[in-house]
């Protein structure tokens, strides 16, 4: 009887090594050749004469090439392929071919783990962040990545939304919110038996052994990993990204995820930037931020009919400009058209009210998170109610107080997202501009109220000392 012949698996994959290695080369090329602007799949066609189904398998890297292809990759971008480049895939037990099952047309569905993720079936906009975040996941293979902005810009939704469109490209999806600010401990407690398929169930000894142990599952497998309201775990009324006490380790757990070699992505939310992320981040490093813009006007414009409201193109542009597209202030100011002014957008513009309770204690929350030195900073741009130069700020606050910690104050509401940089200076949005000085002549309205002597001279609360505006 003629043996039967056992088949055998061939071709290769990358290696998470030569995914750097090609990143890298890939991400010099775009600098050098195409004036930063990152290459389509058509351009990546024409460089390596393969086809965009073939260059699509190399950098997913699930579905094995011949190694020649790989190397006619690697020679596009100047490079030798060399053997930590590439693996084999692991084997699996012999089949015989009477045994053998058609191959599938769709790949295997990842292990989901949502966790507290709410509904985004009704998601409006953001079609751009979405397929520039897919091309950092996908094509760039980043490590790391935060997703930045004020209270109510849609963090939160667009994390969920996005872990939903790339899914299919991991093996393991998990989401979990920093809400209640857990230790690090107890989410590695509940996520490592699920990326362990439940044959890890008990955290090592020890902070660094439990991260080592989730970074051993990222190397191992191709994980997206979602960390939402980041900014739960950090100090208020410090300096900016730093870290609450007892909780430094999640730092750490950033920075070696950051700065190790491993196939997974791991995305974090915030209204604040992580100092990790600031050092470790690059237009053209696997370790990127996007601080996410208002709405633009169509999308917003859906969210409106959503709603119900009436009102021609001008009033709705003027009702965006006001709250600078903020998904979750649109939202609840077209509740209140609907409600009090028959959902007609008109007649609410003709309304000073810019902030009402809801936004208020979302402004709060962001607000009271901010250092003596920035309150200075808010207060002395919401007096301006314009756009003011560093020049300007510096006289403002004072010769006492030293350039570079004015410096720092301006930088640490940039990365809380409570002021706006352009080319005129620095100003805040209406909304948190009407907040604050609401804000400031509540205080000295309670302030003048507590006084024993009225007619004592005293400076307004929380207002500068220094002399007033030019």
């Amino acid at each position: 009887m003629k043996e039967k012949r056992v088949l055998r698996r061939r071709g290769v994959l990358l290696t998470p090594h030569g995914q750097g290695k090609l990143n890298a080369a890939r991400r010099q090329m775009e600098l050098q050749d195409n004036e930063g602007q990152r290459f389509t799949l058509e351009e990546l066609c024409g460089r390596t004469q393969l086809s965009l189904k073939t260059i699509t398998k190399v950098l997913d890297a699930k579905t094995t090439v011949d190694r020649q292809t790989l190397e006619a990759f690697f020679c596009a971008f100047g490079l030798t392929l060399d053997r930590a480049d590439y693996q084999f895939p692991d084997p699996s037990p012999p089949l015989l071919p009477h045994l053998t099952t058609p191959p599938s047309h769709h790949p295997p569905s990842p292990t989901t783990s949502w966790g507290e993720a709410i509904d985004v079936s009704h998601f409006y906009g953001r079609q751009q962040e979405l397929e520039a975040l897919e091309r950092w996941i996908v094509l760039d293979r980043c490590r790391l990545i935060a997703l930045l902005g004020m209270g109510g810009m849609g963090k939160t939704a667009l994390s969920i939304k996005l872990a939903q469109t790339v899914q299919s490209h991991f093996e393991f999806v998990l989401w979990r919110s920093l809400r209640d600010a857990p230790q690090l401990s107890q989410v590695l407690a509940d996520i490592l038996p699920i990326l362990s398929q439940q044959q890890e169930v008990k955290l090592r000894p020890g902070q660094t052994a439990q991260i080592a142990q989730l970074i051993n599952y990222l190397r191992q497998h191709r994980c997206l990993l979602v960390l939402d309201n980041a900014e739960t775990i950090l100090q208020t009324g410090q300096g900016v990204g730093r870290y609450l006490p007892g909780y430094e380790i999640y730092g750490d757990l950033l920075q070696q995820v950051g700065e190790g070699v491993h196939q997974s992505c791991v995305i974090l939310t915030s209204r604040e930037k992580p100092g990790e992320i600031a050092v470790l981040e690059g237009d053209y490093l696997p370790v990127r931020s996007h601080a996410l813009p208002g709405l633009k006007a169509p999308d917003s414009q859906a969210l409106f009919q959503a709603k119900g409201l009436a009102g021609d193109p001008s009033d709705h542009q003027q009702l965006i400009d006001r709250y600078r597209g903020n998904p979750l202030a649109l939202q609840m100011v077209a509740t209140t058209i609907r409600d009090l002014f028959g959902g007609s957008i008109a007649e609410f513009l003709q309304e000073e009210a810019v902030v009402f309770s809801d936004m208020r204690r979302l402004l709060q929350q962001q607000c009271d998170r901010i250092s003596d030195l920035e309150h200075q900073v808010m207060t002395w741009l919401a007096i301006h109610r314009e756009w003011v130069t560093l020049a300007q700020l510096q006289a403002d606050v004072g010769t006492a107080i030293p350039r570079q910690q004015l410096l720092e104050s301006v930088d640490a509401l940039n990365r809380r997202s409570l002021i706006e940089r352009g080319e005129l200076g620095f100003t805040q949005q209406p909304v948190v501009m009407e907040y604050w000085v609401e804000s400031l002549l509540d205080q000295a309205f309670a302030d003048l109220l507590a006084l024993d002597a009225p007619n004592t001279n005293f400076p307004p609360p929380h207002l500068p000392t220094t002399p007033s505006p030019h």
